[in-house]
């Protein structure tokens, strides 16, 4: 919560989804958001849902859209906990570590405190994961559970609790995301049949309609919003939202995030890399975590397996996917953060039922270190980075500009510099509009008799003055920074004639 405090809101998708989440709480509208009267269908509705009771309460405000992030956050670092207990109940401490790590990767920081749905969709699939430790780990003797069905040790109060916490989580992760808040599951639990395929001591095949039935009963949930939402918009959200958001981002590189022909073999290895600088510092002990966890010396087999698999689901899903982003592996991240901790922290795993512990206790000295890592983390990114970055962000300045110079009623367009962000930062009932970059327009906008404002960018504002020397031009000031989403420094002006 601290961290959401820290810096304003970025460009592009946190300002488009918080200033949606204002235009529903001011035109009580909750079937689906728009920005000025557009409706915004890339993404379901849970986070705006959340962000409208927050700005109720809390004003047109960065933590207010931000704390729907946070608590998937928290949710998540939640079910991280439990699920770690669940693995390893012999270790208590792993479990806190594991879970203290989780909010210290720099992909969660950059995500888990946003206006953004990834926190939301952290948040449901691991729930959805915790829920299945309780069936595929129902007690401490799992190695040695001869049970003919793996339902048949669970008493009728914990078989309630799994189906309620899948269907839980399954549910919000779609309402978060969509459909693949329930793929990622879905492989994971195909990946891990798979590998315990040799198994005979217990048998799943009774879990596998269950599993399905829960899961169709998810999306019947989602389709209860979604269908009346397509409806009121005639169509939008199958077209923008299934079409162009899914169907699109899986065969097509949408805004160059991905590569074409050739190159598309070269970033099979895209995730990987992204995993080596997202989970920083921690994958300094990847490889020795890892080379543990594989030789099951910190994980008995099963779960050793249910946290590899947990981990290829989503990794798998989005290098199969055209367009990549970076935050699309968030979801795996719990499940190395276990696996992390537990090698840090020395649990005694075991090969077999019968095989010694490779270690007694914990070593304390390396716990202490990883909590050491942990703040020095959280300290870089609220002391250093987050105010460093503050002061070369364009968009606050100049609404402060706008704000001080005239009134919330006068007109305001923007040319050249048309980040959403502008829309959350200038007062509700300004008329904010898109001015095209000529300068036979920007006169015309400039003339027009609502004497309005203009956010130009330095470039526009040259090639307008040389092409109308002779006219007038109020320039209120001008604010210098880095535009962070075109990777330009920029210099921005406000002027009226």
């Amino acid at each position: 919560m601290f961290g959401a405090t820290r810096s304003t809101l970025w460009d592009r998708d946190e300002p488009r989804n918080a200033y949606a989440a204002v235009e529903m709480a001011n035109t009580g509208n909750w079937l689906y958001p728009t920005v000025k009267g557009e409706v915004r269908a890339k993404k379901p509705i849970l986070a705006y849902w959340m962000m409208i009771p927050c700005v109720k309460t809390l004003g047109q405000t960065e933590l207010a859209v931000r704390l729907p992030a946070i608590f998937g956050t928290l949710l998540a670092m939640l079910m991280t906990f439990l699920t770690a207990r669940k693995l390893l109940p012999e270790s208590p401490r792993t479990a806190l570590v594991a879970t203290a790590m989780l909010p210290a990767c720099p992909l969660v920081i950059a995500t888990g405190a946003t206006a953004t749905t990834d926190g939301l969709l952290l948040g449901g699939v691991t729930t959805a994961f915790y829920a299945l430790t309780l069936i595929f780990f129902n007690n401490e003797k799992h190695e040695n559970n001869t049970q003919k069905n793996i339902f048949s040790s669970l008493s009728s109060f914990s078989l309630l609790k799994f189906c309620l916490l899948l269907l839980a989580g399954l549910t919000f992760a779609q309402y978060a995301k969509g459909p693949v808040g329930i793929a990622i599951p879905f492989l994971a639990v195909a990946i891990f049949l798979v590998m315990i395929r040799r198994e005979r001591p217990v048998r799943y095949g009774i879990f596998i309609p269950v599993f399905i039935f829960i899961g169709l009963l998810s999306i019947a949930f989602f389709l209860a919003w979604l269908i009346p939402a397509d409806r009121a918009t005639n169509g939008k959200f199958l077209q923008i939202g299934l079409k162009n958001e899914i169907v699109q981002r899986t065969t097509t590189v949408m805004e160059s995030h991905g590569g074409k022909s050739w190159k598309a073999l070269l970033y099979v290895f895209y995730y990987p890399v992204v995993l080596l600088l997202t989970f920083f510092p921690f994958t300094l002990f990847l490889p020795a975590a890892i080379k543990a966890w594989w030789k099951e010396k910190i994980f008995p087999r099963r779960a050793a397996w249910f946290l590899g698999a947990w981990t290829i689901a989503p990794i798998a899903i989005f290098t199969c996917i055209a367009t990549k982003l970076p935050h699309y592996i968030l979801p795996c991240f719990p499940a190395l953060c276990i696996v992390v901790a537990a090698y840090v922290c020395g649990k005694g795993g075991a090969r077999s039922p019968s095989a010694p512990a490779v270690s007694a206790k914990p070593p304390h000295l390396a716990t202490v270190k990883m909590i050491c890592v942990i703040a020095g983390v959280y300290l870089i990114w609220s002391a250093v980075l987050a105010p460093v970055a503050e002061r070369y962000k364009i968009t606050p300045g100049i609404c402060r500009l706008v704000r001080e110079s005239v009134t919330p009623d006068v007109k305001i367009g923007m040319c050249g510099y048309e980040e959403p962000s502008v829309y959350f930062y200038l007062p509700a009932e300004t008329p904010v509009v898109t001015v095209e970059r000529s300068p036979e327009a920007i006169r015309e906008f400039l003339e027009s008799p609502e004497c309005p404002g203009l956010i130009i960018r330095e470039k526009e504002m040259s090639e307008f003055r040389d092409a109308f020397p002779d006219i007038s031009i109020r320039e209120y000031g001008k604010i210098s920074g880095f535009n962070y989403t075109k990777g330009k420094f920029a210099e921005i002006h406000f002027i009226r004639l």
